[in-house]
């Protein structure tokens, strides 16, 4: 049973002729007629009955009738809702993102998105970084945004931007007073850091250990922006990412030192299937994110690299969560 068929039914019984049904339905009237001989050969009874004036239903017709409008009117609203979804008139995106990413690079973009699509509903799933690729993959999140991944093969991966690390320290801080400032000088500073062992500390650790420098922990936080209010007392120092630091820097309540040993890049990329098609809605979010000026101040970013997880191309940059 095609819908074509169900659809001449209606038309047959609407305008209570063969000659009128065609004219509707864009058919001639044999061609009508033919459908519905097809249509009770297939269910097996006799639907209209014929008259040369008029045509009437039968009990079979009348039940099938009532099953026929609902199913064009069901096809009808299914069209319709694809039709929103393609027109981005409703849909839904979900990106999967580490802390630092989520709160201090996507919610500029993501209101932006919000503005121009109000329609479509946003979920951001936040997650330690090297799960970002794992949910991606499993078709948990349509979208991944945050440090390199790696562990994982059947995506495509975009760099973004470059998010390095800095030491900030509040302002009047000794080390502001210092021209050049080494890891050697940072041998006596306190350090809070995230309560999370993330790759970003675990390489700082590293980098402290290969200077033979102590990392002395004052306290471990639980998130960025207390690790922050704890630096602006003076009472110690942190390294976080350039994107935390970013307002707090232009605000004028922290301060960047540069350190010539500790200089770690943070690639930041987005993730996707490379075997599924993206729909509208997490497509149209990323051509957003690859067109986004992620720092305002100093124009677009890098040029956009696409690479497969897993294979060949190097991206520069060290990983760091």
């Amino acid at each position: 049973m095609e819908l074509y068929q169900l659809e001449h039914f209606i038309a047959v019984v609407e305008e209570h002729s063969f000659t009128k049904a065609a004219e509707r339905v864009f058919r001639t009237q044999g061609a009508v007629s033919v459908t519905i001989r097809k249509l009770e050969e297939e269910v097996g009874v006799p639907l209209v009955v014929r008259t040369p004036h008029e045509c009437t239903l039968t009990e079979a017709g009348h039940a099938l009738l009532e099953h026929a409008r609902r199913i064009i009117r069901l096809r009808d609203e299914l069209q319709s809702h694809m039709a929103d979804i393609r027109n981005l008139v409703s849909g839904r995106v979900t990106i999967a993102a580490h802390e630092s990413a989520a709160q201090y690079l996507l919610s500029a973009p993501l209101t932006a998105f919000h503005l121009q699509h109000s329609n479509i509903k946003i979920k951001t799933s936040l997650c330690d970084g090297h799960q970002i690729a794992h949910l991606v993959a499993e078709r948990d999140a349509d979208l991944g945004f945050g440090i390199r991944q790696t562990n994982l093969r059947g995506l495509h991966a975009e760099m973004l931007l470059n998010d390095p690390i800095v030491l900030v320290v509040a302002p009047g801080h000794d080390l502001t007073r210092q021209r050049d400032v080494t890891m050697a000088d940072l041998c006596h500073e306190r350090f809070f850091i995230h309560s999370r062992r993330t790759p970003m500390l675990a390489l700082v650790d590293r980098l402290f250990a290969d200077h033979r420098v102590p990392f002395n922990v004052a306290a471990e936080l639980a998130n960025f922006e207390t690790i922050k209010q704890f630096v602006a007392t003076g009472g110690g120092v942190a390294i976080v990412p350039s994107s935390v630091a970013r307002p707090d820097l232009e605000a004028g309540r922290l301060v960047a030192i540069p350190v010539a040993q500790l200089r770690i890049d943070r690639p930041i990329e987005v993730v996707y299937s490379a075997t599924a098609a993206l729909l509208p809605a997490p497509a149209k979010l990323l051509e957003l994110l690859r067109g986004w000026r992620w720092n305002r101040r100093s124009g677009p970013g890098p040029p956009r690299r696409r690479r497969r997880i897993g294979g060949s191309e190097p991206i520069a940059g060290s990983p760091a969560a």
